[in-house]
């Protein structure tokens, strides 16, 4: 049974994520939280240990604790995430304060790089490792509503996908990138991003769902991605084309 660890699975696209993980067989699905407790109901099997990503201490902690259980992690999904937007437009730098700035960059972009630093070694032992981190479209072009702070942490996630990518050539581990575009979550919620709004910008009409994100991280675990590697999937409706 393989071992998976998702970052950031209470809510959003992290939930549709692990609640796609744990219909297949022969995948045990562990996320994490700020909370003491899940505030939603985790789908069955799937285990929930409290973590504050953004801490390194925090994440070691959490790593061991799944090792002594579990002996191993095969699969990591670098998915947490925050930002902090307006539903009228983008908070400029100028008005970004300095304890903004790095609590978006310690959860979104430190906090993989902690996972990735301690999950690395395990998955060298065994010689093998599918790690995913969730970038964003935004990344990828600017944003239109994404702060300056939100679309650095998310292109962070791109160049750490990369450099892993070619430090790890030889270890039977591979690294990719997910990003997504407009997806229906609470995030985008807040941004007042509506159904009209999608049918106007995105080419296929509507909104991602998060259930679209998890039949990417699907393939990328499975069997017909194992010559996939170093690269950032977008997933987007068509809203960006490169």
């Amino acid at each position: 049974m393989r071992v998976a660890l998702v970052t950031g699975g209470t809510r959003g696209i992290g939930f549709s994520i692990i609640t796609s993980l744990a219909s297949k067989e022969n995948l045990k699905i562990i996320t994490c939280g700020t909370k003491s407790h899940p505030e939603i109901k985790l789908p069955v099997g799937v285990e929930y240990i409290q973590c504050d990503i953004s801490s390194s201490s925090s994440v070691t902690t959490m790593i061991r604790q799944i090792i002594d259980t579990h002996y191993k992690i095969d699969i990591l999904v670098n998915n947490a995430g925050i930002s902090h937007v307006k539903p009228d437009g983008r908070v400029l730098i100028e008005d970004i304060r300095d304890e903004t700035w790095h609590q978006v960059i310690n959860t979104n972009l430190s906090g993989a790089f902690y996972t990735c630093k301690q999950v690395i070694p395990y998955m060298k032992m065994n010689h093998y490792g599918r790690i995913i981190n969730i970038s964003s479209a935004s990344a990828r072009f600017g944003g239109i509503l994404a702060s300056a702070d939100y679309i650095s942490s998310k292109a962070g996630l791109i160049g750490l996908t990369k450099g892993l990518a070619y430090e790890l050539r030889d270890c039977g581990i591979t690294v990719n990138t997910v990003a997504p575009g407009r997806i229906d979550t609470d995030m985008i919620s807040d941004a007042n991003l509506s159904a009209d709004w999608a049918k106007n910008h995105v080419p296929l009409g509507r909104l991602g769902k998060g259930e679209d994100i998890a039949g990417v991280i699907l393939f990328l675990i499975s069997k017909h991605a194992d010559y996939v590697h170093g690269a950032t999937l977008d997933c987007n409706g068509g809203w960006i084309i490169t």
